[in-house]
């Protein structure tokens, strides 16, 4: 995304404070941008299977391409077999709603249980996120989704996402993964 555009100094902070949270952030300014950079992240990753979750459909056409073979999207599988199909993924990839500059939080908008449990079951998270969906401030990420869940014929559940998961011992070392993925990567679209 060229600095000048409006979003820039937001989208800056964003990635700023992720980095700050051990989290990755990518920005991509086009399509072509946002499939190389989910080869490159899904060739490190080297994930046996991968679960799609939440996305628009021009997100999910730059992911099916990037991801090939080996993938499942989580809102076509039935709800009784979702779980163990998404159980079964390492790498998953989603949609926020809302991403928060100064926290360096995605905000997921789940109407079911697949989106949340892609987005927990999983040891790779990566977040596809709109470049005009990045508010200032915590505050803000409450009134939009106050505001969306008010206006929703089917209320969703929101979840904060900052950062891999993370927890500490007695001993106050800090490990990853220990409720959730490993490793998180939001990539911040400035063409959608």
């Amino acid at each position: 995304m060229h600095p000048k555009r409006r979003g820039a100094p937001l989208t800056e902070a964003f990635v700023r404070s992720l980095g700050a949270l051990n989290a990755e952030a990518v920005v991509a300014g086009t399509r072509e941008e946002t499939e190389r950079a989910l080869r490159e992240i899904v060739g490190r990753r080297r994930p046996s299977f991968t679960v799609l979750a939440g996305l628009p459909p021009e997100p999910e056409e730059a992911a099916r391409a990037a991801v090939g073979d080996g993938l499942a999207v989580a809102e076509r599988l039935a709800p009784d077999e979702a779980p163990g199909v998404i159980s079964k993924a390492d790498l998953a990839i989603t949609w926020a709603a809302y991403g928060v500059a100064e926290e360096g939080a995605v905000v997921e908008l789940a109407c079911d249980d697949s989106l949340r449990l892609a987005s927990s079951l999983p040891v790779h998270h990566v977040v596809l996120l709109s470049a005009r969906k990045i508010l200032p401030r915590l505050e803000d990420g409450m009134v939009a989704v106050g505001r969306d869940v008010a206006s929703a014929a089917r209320k969703p559940v929101a979840t904060f996402i900052s950062g891999p998961s993370r927890t500490a011992d007695i001993e106050g070392r800090l490990l990853y993964g220990a409720h959730g993925p490993h490793s998180l990567c939001v990539m911040v679209l400035g063409w959608i």
